[in-house]
């Protein structure tokens, strides 16, 4: 369950930020999805708050304290709700291939990779089918 949790934090909160218009407060009675009293991280340098992200469209609509109803409700009581982390050096070449989803570096909120800085890679090869 916790898992679940924290892979629909990262995913949620790290895809559609690179979308998002966030506003300080509420703007509609009804969203698709509220991720309510996490501990928001928000990348700007601020300090660490706890407040609800309220989500319409795969789009953060609302920052801070949302009222109203959604379609799905995430309590992110104690949990840390933040962007998605940048990999710049993880040497993913051969994991992805056998880790596609990338599960092994979304379940520590790294949602981008960079890979080949030592060179090597693990294509072209014969054996890759997918």
């Amino acid at each position: 369950m916790i898992f679940k949790k924290s892979l629909l934090l990262s995913v949620f909160f790290c895809i559609v930020l690179s979308f998002f218009m966030i506003t300080s407060a509420s703007t509609a009675d009804r969203y698709d999805i509220i991720i309510k009293g996490g501990k928001i991280v928000d990348g700007t340098g601020r300090a660490a708050y706890v407040g609800d992200i309220a989500i319409i469209n795969e789009r953060i609509v609302a920052v801070g304290k949302v009222s109203g109803d959604a379609a799905t409700v995430i309590d992110a009581n104690g949990l840390v709700v933040c962007p998605g982390f940048v990999d710049t050096h993880s040497h993913a070449d051969r994991s992805i291939i056998r880790r596609p989803l990338a599960e092994n570096f979304v379940m520590q909120g790294v949602t981008m990779v960079l890979a080949g800085q030592c060179g090597g890679s693990a294509a072209p090869s014969e054996d890759l089918t997918f």
